[in-house]
């Protein structure tokens, strides 16, 4: 009996999170160019693996793909697996061109029988300079960066997602309320849980 109520709980305070995660997700596609821009005013990004470690570090919910590029530079995104990309970001005369997706998901460059979304980058040569993807990984040709994924991405898409791109303040940003709230509703889950269950 307690242990058929132990898993109807556990299973509710999953469903619960998973919707608070896609919430927190979806609520932060509008402010991400800005929030980007402050904190690449703010601090001194030495590479772009320290940039991807923030920006995992302050969105959790995403994952993402980091470019750097030379002033002047021009990217598309073709193919089937919908991601949102978010640029205009510059440090030491260049632009770091951001793409975000669901952190539930990887890119790879391997293309298997499995793998029915492609992800295509067309950058010119004479603009690329670096890039780190974290544990995503891509295929690189001349021009082009090629990915492909299992299933595909729902949040912040290019055709859905609508942010805000006038960034006025530059104040302390404010994306990591969701994140702390996120922490502190699941801290309060468990407590419940645990009381509950304690007196049995």
């Amino acid at each position: 009996m307690y242990a058929k109520e132990c898993e109807n709980t556990t299973s509710t305070i999953k469903d619960y999170i998973k919707r608070l995660y896609y919430n927190c997700a979806t609520s932060s596609c509008k402010t991400f160019h800005c929030s980007v821009q402050r904190l690449v005013k703010g601090s001194h990004l030495t590479s772009l693996r320290y940039l991807h470690g923030n920006l995992s570090e302050i969105y959790p919910w995403f994952n993402f793909l980091i470019f750097k590029l030379s002033k002047g530079s021009k990217a598309s995104t073709t193919g089937n697996f919908f991601v949102r990309h978010d640029d205009r970001h510059m440090a030491d005369d260049n632009e770091n061109y951001i793409i975000y997706f669901d952190r539930n998901f990887q890119t790879t460059w391997e293309s298997l029988k499995s793998h029915n979304f492609s992800l295509i980058l067309k950058i010119g040569k004479e603009f690329y300079i670096d890039h780190y993807f974290g544990n995503s990984t891509m295929k690189k040709t001349d021009e082009y960066f090629i990915g492909f994924a299992t299933e595909n991405n729902v949040l912040c898409d290019e055709n859905t997602a609508v942010d805000n791109r006038e960034c006025d303040n530059v104040g302390k940003s404010n994306t990591l309320l969701p994140r702390s709230l996120y922490i502190l509703i699941l801290f309060l889950s468990c407590l419940r849980s645990y009381i509950l269950f304690s007196f049995f």
